[in-house]
């Protein structure tokens, strides 16, 4: 029973090590493709865009609050946009 016992811890401090050494298959990095436009020329364009998408729900939110409307029925104008 012990050499049955040695022959297996001598058999784990064999292999756990080599485990250590199996080369693990990487994934390559996703290539940008240049086939689709971008939606604005310049980031100064994007900001423009996104600062007066957030004025305009601002300007529902505060709406809405001020009318006391529940629901999603004012928000469907600037969502749809």
């Amino acid at each position: 029973m012990l050499r049955r016992s040695t022959l297996v811890a001598v058999a784990i401090a064999l292999v756990v090590p080599l485990t250590a050494c199996v080369e693990q298959t990487r994934i390559p990095d996703a290539e940008p493709s240049s086939d689709v436009a971008p939606l604005f020329a310049s980031d100064e364009e994007a900001l423009a865009a996104a600062t007066a998408a957030y004025e305009e729900y601002l300007a529902t939110v505060d709406g809405a609050l001020r009318d006391g409307a529940i629901g999603n029925s004012p928000f469907t104008s600037v969502a749809a946009d």
